[in-house]
């Protein structure tokens, strides 16, 4: 019998559900969590708290943690 030597990661996320909440599983569990406003925003949660938010812009998207403090952009065409 061959034993494997590599255990692979199962990462899957959830489409957005109507409230526009869409989840993170690893190996079936479930990780972390989205919620997308209308505006396009994005508030991330795990284990229920609150992790970071980011703000849709004119050209992309603004990060901020979890105290408000920016720490990236990511461009969007």
């Amino acid at each position: 019998m061959i034993t494997p030597i590599f255990n692979f990661i199962k990462h899957h996320n959830t489409n957005q559900d109507n409230d526009g909440v869409s989840t993170t599983y690893v190996d079936g569990i479930p990780v972390s969590t989205k919620k997308y406003d209308k505006k396009g925003n994005i508030t991330y949660f795990k284990d229920g708290i609150r992790t970071g938010y980011s703000k849709k812009v004119r050209d992309g998207y603004e990060h901020y943690d979890k105290d408000g403090h920016i720490v990236s952009f990511t461009k969007v065409e």
